[in-house]
């Protein structure tokens, strides 16, 4: 009988661990994330996914991963909420169900929304609200030997013990009455910043935390070690907060009216249409149409532009050089509007493209 003991009690340690895996931050630590992306909306996005979520509170969206975790059907999307590594050793891309491969579906897939029923619509909604929540706190993208913290016990003050991971989850939160307006005092102003949407990349950034979160001696955690970890969090649900707001703006803004584009080209002495561009290489022209999509990376930003024919497009580029020219960020300046823009064609690879440097060389004409 006393064999059997051990592999039980192996099994038991199995399952707790992996069951408290799929909680960060706990549900007021989500709470804010969605409040502070709500925060950052532009007023079209925020009704957009308010419509989505069809009375669903932001607080019940952010935390809905979670509190699903007790119904077993949704058992297959434990692994979806962390992604760990051996400690010492650079992330890199892997196969398989983890919270990088799950976040880059349901963002890829609500980019191409249109093709999907509302409810699968709704769920990466949700999806996508959490798994960047869960992104941002550090055991979460922790080391794999101790289960990004889940098999590290501590204690302070007179609390009883927890876990590392479940003290990052929720004690800091709850012990520093951590708020959003508390996060939102830490950014610089009102104004959402240019963000690039970079998946592997905020990873990282929680990743390069682990240092400091088990910056601490022996078993009881130190008065100066719980106010460290509070700034911290808080300027990790604010880095959450507005990259989710980054998202939902760039996938969630209504689209832009389909316009005669035809027509008003022929109001420019060198109108050219998106469908003619091909031909008008080595010109500076004048080009309107309706911008359907903006990639936007740390080096460069790729804006699609297109007219009457939905298979044709131009491509309007910006180098990292010149976002400071720009009053917003790009994707909430772009994307899902029509546009008049004056520049100078040339060919990319077989493709059509204009150099955009600053944002005189545009006029939006969503109002004509």
């Amino acid at each position: 009988m006393k064999k059997l003991l051990r592999p039980i009690a192996a099994l038991l340690i199995y399952f707790a661990l992996n069951n408290s895996r799929a909680f960060a931050w706990g549900p007021e630590g989500h709470a804010i994330v969605g409040r502070i992306a709500m925060h950052y909306l532009t007023p079209d996005t925020r009704q957009n996914v308010l419509n989505i979520l069809n009375g669903m509170p932001i607080d019940t969206a952010a935390n809905w991963m979670d509190n699903i975790k007790s119904n077993p059907i949704y058992d297959f999307m434990r692994p979806w909420h962390y992604l760990d590594a051996p400690k010492g050793e650079e992330y890199t891309d892997k196969v398989g169900d983890n919270l990088l491969n799950r976040l880059r579906l349901a963002y890829s897939e609500l980019e191409h929304k249109q093709v999907y029923c509302s409810d699968q619509i709704k769920m990466d909604l949700l999806i996508l609200i959490h798994l960047i929540g869960d992104m941002h706190q550090p055991l979460h993208a922790g080391y794999k030997e101790d289960f990004g913290g889940n098999s590290v016990m501590v204690q302070y003050d007179t609390l009883k013990n927890h876990n590392l991971h479940r003290f990052w989850d929720e004690d800091i939160i709850g012990l520093c009455n951590i708020t959003d307006s508390a996060c939102l005092a830490l950014a610089n102003g009102n104004t959402l910043p240019s963000i690039p949407v970079d998946f592997i990349g905020w990873l990282k950034d929680s990743r390069s935390i682990l240092p400091e979160v088990y910056d601490y001696p022996g078993f009881i955690l130190s008065t100066a070690y719980m106010q460290k970890s509070a700034k911290t969090v808080e300027a990790q649900l604010l880095k959450a907060g507005q990259r989710l707001a980054t998202v939902l703006n760039i996938l969630f803004s209504s689209p832009a009216k389909i316009l005669d584009y035809n027509v008003l080209i022929k109001g420019y002495k060198n109108g050219v249409s998106v469908e003619d561009a091909a031909n008008a290489i080595g010109k500076a022209v004048t080009m309107v149409g309706r911008v359907t999509n903006v990639r936007q990376t740390t080096a460069t930003t790729q804006i699609m532009l297109k007219g009457a024919d939905e298979n044709k497009y131009v491509l309007i580029v910006v180098f990292e050089k010149n976002y400071r020219n720009f009053s917003k960020p790009l994707s909430e300046l772009f994307r899902n509007k029509n546009i008049e823009i004056k520049g100078f064609l040339k060919d990319y690879n077989g493709n059509p493209e204009i150099i955009l440097d600053n944002e005189q060389m545009v006029r939006y004409i969503d109002n004509l």
